[in-house]
């Protein structure tokens, strides 16, 4: 079953660290911050993805396959291993869905 976007946002949130206030109402960043403002957009924003995902990861090449998929982008991202490879419409949803891929082979391997 395909995650919605507020899903993908979530499962991202969490593997990096953010705990979501049990009052209902703001964040916990990674660091132990508190912040009343909305979550970051990890599958929209590439600022977001510069600040909060690539860090994490061990390497991620983006390129647009223009000739074969209609323009779309794809995004390789690779934690060591294993790695996951998306083709999407926007630069910021290829990275996001195959970091997502990684992410579920991490766990199901870990």
């Amino acid at each position: 079953m395909e995650l919605i976007d507020t899903e993908k946002n979530e499962v991202l949130a969490k593997w990096l660290g953010f705990v979501f206030n049990k009052s209902g109402k703001g964040w916990y960043y990674p660091d132990g911050t508190f912040s009343m403002s909305a979550r970051p957009d990890f599958l929209h924003s590439l600022d977001a993805q510069a600040k909060w995902l690539y860090p994490k990861i061990y390497e991620v090449k983006l390129h647009q396959r223009s000739n074969i998929m209609n323009g779309q982008w794809c995004a390789e991202v690779f934690l060591h291993t294993p790695s996951g490879c998306t083709y999407r419409d926007t630069p910021a949803e290829a990275f996001v869905d195959a970091l997502l891929y990684v992410i579920k082979e991490e766990r199901s391997n870990g």
